[in-house]
């Protein structure tokens, strides 16, 4: 006697049905992630579900997953039988987040010296600082900030852990957030590309103190701004 003469779902057919649904769930996810990371959706902005499934064209279930799992980064906020939020940037997860990735990019870039790759990826970090140079030229903020990426993400890969890269993003989520603040309300460019600068060159001399001086002053720089940032956005 078959599978379908006893009326069940055969075992292939319930798999790909699950895979498809991950993948719906996981398509929405990444839009969600992108639009709060990018401010399209700001911090606490109601999200209702109905709306977000009739703007994406997906039932409510992948919506309800994604944000099950967007709240477990601590991007939204959701009050049961009452409402979903993107969360406020919060300073204690903005702390952690840049205590991670700080201690993370300083322990590559001893890597890189270890291999004495110093000089390649100095010429590689020179090539995205030129890119960033000619973004502020013509005022291109989205594209300032994936050279800005890019100058990170060849950190990693020049230290031979390419893969790292997906940790240091879930890592710098709540960063990442604050960064388009400052990117997009300060003037914060010019010396975003002074800073790349000191750690590229810290690179090429090969002084683990000063790299460390030059990443520190760089990935501690949103602290500077916070107060500035509170006073404009409050909420």
């Amino acid at each position: 006697m078959s599978i379908h003469s006893l009326g069940k779902t055969p075992a292939s057919r319930r798999i790909s049905s699950s895979v498809q649904n991950r993948s719906v769930t996981m398509a929405v996810y990444q839009e969600l992630l992108d639009e709060i990371l990018h401010l399209d959706l700001k911090p606490g902005e109601p999200l209702s579900e109905n709306m977000l499934a009739d703007r994406l064209g997906v039932s409510r279930t992948p919506i309800r997953e994604a944000l099950v799992l967007l709240e477990t980064k601590q991007l939204v906020d959701i009050y049961p039988q009452r409402k979903t939020i993107v969360s406020p940037i919060r300073i204690r997860h903005l702390r952690r987040s840049q205590f991670i990735r700080e201690s993370l990019e300083i322990g590559m870039i001893k890597r890189v010296l270890e291999a004495g790759k110093q000089a390649e990826l100095y010429e590689r970090l020179s090539q995205e600082i030129v890119t960033q140079r000619a973004c502020v030229d013509r005022g291109d903020v989205k594209a300032f900030y994936v050279s800005d990426e890019e100058f990170h993400r060849n950190i990693v890969h020049y230290a031979g852990i390419a893969e790292l890269w997906e940790d240091i993003s879930n890592a710098k989520l709540h960063m990442d957030r604050a960064r388009q603040f400052t990117l997009a309300h300060l003037d914060s460019m010019p010396e975003l590309i002074e800073q790349h600068q000191a750690i590229a060159t810290a690179i090429r001399s090969g002084d683990t103190m000063i790299v460390e001086t030059a990443v520190k002053e760089h990935l501690r720089r949103i602290f500077m701004h916070l107060q500035e940032i509170a006073n404009q956005f409050s909420e």
